[in-house]
């Protein structure tokens, strides 16, 4: 099942970037920062479920500021924004939050896999939309 969803996951995004033609860089930066905010969105919302507390999950979890360690990618990220419009810019904000919502209420928190689960897919998510949204225009 794993190799399955990976392989999915992997075709869908290829199929996104073909989409998105020249504007694929800039999307693969859009849902490479969103992706990220997943996860700390969810460490910063959820309990950790391993309770022997160990993983290098529970590591980043004990040691992360996650409204910090996004800043820097964000900065970046609004550097590009003087050429991307708002709406491509801020479509996986939304996605980020929704997916890690929904599984961390599905699963009643997270483990370091989980987190991997909601960067991937949130990664998905975001390059669906935003070639969708390059199809339409």
């Amino acid at each position: 099942s794993g190799v399955l969803a990976l392989a999915v996951v992997l075709l869908l995004e290829l199929a996104s970037l073909v989409q998105l033609g020249d504007r694929a860089p800039m999307a693969l930066c859009l849902a490479g920062f969103w992706s990220r905010v997943a996860p700390l969105w969810a460490m910063s919302r959820f309990r950790y479920l391993r309770l022997d507390g160990s993983g290098t999950a529970a590591f980043h979890r004990q040691h992360g500021r996650p409204g910090w360690d996004a800043l820097p990618a964000l900065i970046v990220i609004t550097g590009f924004a003087i050429s991307i419009s708002p709406l491509d810019l801020l479509i996986g904000a939304p996605v980020a939050l929704l997916v890690a919502e929904r599984l961390g209420r599905k699963l009643g928190g997270y483990t370091g896999d989980s987190y991997g689960a909601a960067l991937v897919l949130t990664e998905a998510i975001t390059l669906l939309l935003l070639a969708g949204l390059a199809g339409s225009s």
